[in-house]
């Protein structure tokens, strides 16, 4: 299935293992780097009493600024959802792979906090950190070899028409001979193959879908 976010909702930085904090919440247990984090901001002197003390202060005509309080809270998700620490979006916002940035409001494309389409990023390196190029038979550009979509092309290495005439001037007859057939390996790249039909690219809705067809019940229920 397709993740949600890269990161997986964690910012552990490439380490194995974070410590446990106690939420403020419910007092449960989130690992710290998931926690939501918050500092609440109150003055020492209430609003009231600030008055008072500026009257009565040894050096009139100084302004003193209070010093505030910060009292860092953290939670954990399902406590700062239920705070309204943090909103849950809807639905169809779920679905929307925009981020809002300077643009004046509107949504413009974040490619590095972008949810990630495939688990894969459509490769099959298999943990290798580079893959050799090939030559796309469509356009000459030269692909990554696991990315590339690669189909076998098989012909008769006889045409149709030709076998009857072999069949009958056979020097063994009545056996049935099968005739080899010709296996031609096709190397494309994404948009070439997307040219030639032999992959298709779904509709804007069925993009979006981020079930799996397979034994899932749910998938077929919502079809």
């Amino acid at each position: 299935m397709t993740k949600k976010r890269r990161n997986n909702g964690r910012s552990k930085h490439g380490r194995g293992h974070t410590t446990r904090i106690n939420c403020d919440g419910c007092g449960c247990l989130p690992a710290k780097d998931k926690a939501i984090k918050r500092f609440l901001i109150r003055p020492i002197v209430e609003a009231t009493a600030v008055r008072d003390i500026q009257e009565n202060t040894a050096l009139p005509g100084v302004e003193y600024v209070f010093p505030k309080s910060y009292i860092k809270q953290q939670y954990c998700v399902s406590c700062a959802i239920h705070r309204r620490t943090v909103r849950v979006r809807s639905v169809a916002a779920r679905r929307v792979r925009y981020q809002r940035g300077m643009n004046r409001g509107r949504y413009t494309l974040a490619h590095k906090n972008m949810t990630k389409k495939r688990r894969n990023n459509g490769r099959s390196k298999h943990g290798r950190g580079h893959t050799t190029r090939i030559n796309c038979d469509g356009c000459g550009c030269l692909p990554a070899k696991d990315k590339a979509i690669k189909r076998f092309l098989i012909r008769p290495i006889v045409e149709a028409t030709a076998v009857r005439d072999i069949q009958e001037n056979t020097a063994l007859p009545g056996v049935e001979y099968v005739f080899p057939k010709s296996y031609i390996k096709q190397q494309y790249c994404v948009s070439c193959a997307i040219h030639r039909r032999t992959v298709r690219v779904r509709s804007v809705a069925a993009r979006r879908v981020r079930y799996q067809r397979g034994m899932n019940r749910k998938y077929n229920a919502r079809k």
